[in-house]
């Protein structure tokens, strides 16, 4: 059996305890600290109004995208909250919003490979530069994991060698913060799984069926000749909902939570850090074209080479297979590595000041930071 890394979409003729049926009738982005969530007004049949909080959206000229969230949802959709609003935001009842009718609809497609695109105008992401430096959370992030997350990125720097400029480095530091602060991060999740709470927000909690999420920050303006260009990325992964095995660990014979190798979910991570997307769709999120628009294949119909490969969206208890990638997976990370070049000395990061405010001040400021762009 293949565990989700996206969080499944629910069958639409079964109702939950403690749910709300509606449909969306109207969505709006704002900043919560540094992260940018779209609210979604729910119409039930009785004609009550419920608001529902999704994390990402577009504010001001910038996007932010997670991986394994379902898609956002528009004025039209169908939708269910289940669940207890247990949690707020600026004072009000918060839900999630969990199972959504049509959210993509099916585009099938003989693509292999998919590119993460921009929310309003459907551009393509990019980086400007094939030098990506990652940043590990040592204060979650044993040396002994960090090895394996070398080798998962290792695997994309290796199979881009010969096709383009892409090269990723990494640092070890304590007291990483989870911040929008230009620092691409890696954090491990072992208390709770979510993006911590600040000062003045509450916490974000993830889908609990996702292994990872991946948050990208981008250029989000169709106006913008950047639009699409890639500000940072920053990984959580999920140590509270799974086992997340290393692998000199023994394999659990009554396992209490799911066990999966660290190094299949990683190396499908960093494919998402480098702006690819399924190789197959879903439904629950945008549906995956590659960077020719031509769409992926609907994944439950999806051939075995799809299915065996690192960006499939799903992964097999105890499977070390998305570990090594396919021929899929290199022919996505070529198409992007493929425009970019790395100079050696631009590999080191950098923090930005101010990480707490720094993207909606450049929001409200209409301003980024303007490089070369991608021919």
């Amino acid at each position: 059996m293949k565990l989700a890394l996206v969080i499944a979409v629910l069958a639409t003729g079964i109702a939950h305890a403690n749910s709300v049926r509606g449909t969306v009738v109207a969505t709006r982005a704002h900043w919560s600290g540094d992260t940018i969530v779209t609210e979604a007004d729910v119409r039930a049949a009785d004609g009550s109004i419920t608001t529902a909080v999704q994390l990402g959206g577009a504010i001001g000229g910038i996007g932010m995208t997670y991986s394994h969230v379902p898609a956002l949802v528009r004025a039209g959709d169908a939708v269910e909250l289940f669940g207890t609003a247990k949690r707020t935001l600026a004072g009000a009842p918060r839900w999630d919003v969990s199972d959504v009718a049509h959210v993509a609809a099916a585009a099938p497609g003989s693509a292999v490979y998919g590119i993460q695109r921009t929310t309003i105008s459907g551009h393509p992401l990019y980086r400007d530069s094939g030098c990506i430096h990652v940043v590990y959370d040592a204060s979650s992030i044993t040396p002994e994991a960090a090895t394996v997350l070398d080798e998962a990125y290792g695997a994309w720097t290796a199979a881009t060698a010969t096709c383009g400029g892409l090269a990723i480095t990494r640092g070890y530091e304590s007291n990483v913060p989870t911040a929008s602060d230009g620092l691409t991060s890696v954090h491990i999740r072992h208390d709770a799984w979510c993006r911590p709470a600040t000062a003045t927000d509450p916490e974000l909690c993830y889908p609990p069926g996702a292994v990872a999420v991946t948050r990208l920050v981008f250029t989000d303006n169709k106006f913008d000749p950047e639009d699409g260009k890639i500000i940072e990325a920053d990984m959580d992964i999920n140590e509270v909902g799974f086992d997340l095995l290393l692998p000199t660990d023994p394999i659990p014979t009554a396992p209490t939570k799911p066990a999966l190798f660290l190094r299949a979910v990683t190396t499908h991570e960093f494919g998402h850090l480098i702006g690819l997307a399924h190789d197959c769709g879903t439904g629950t999120e945008t549906w995956p074209t590659d960077l020719t628009g031509t769409a992926v294949a609907p994944c439950e119909q999806a051939p075995m080479p799809i299915q065996a490969s690192t960006m499939f969206y799903a992964v097999g208890a105890l499977d070390d297979g998305p570990s090594t990638l396919s021929p899929d997976d290199i022919t996505g990370a070529c198409a992007i590595a493929a425009q970019l070049t790395c100079d050696a000395d631009t590999t080191a990061g950098c923090r930005a000041s101010s990480p707490s405010t720094l993207w909606p001040a450049l929001a409200l400021a209409g301003l980024v930071v303007r490089r070369r762009r991608r021919a």
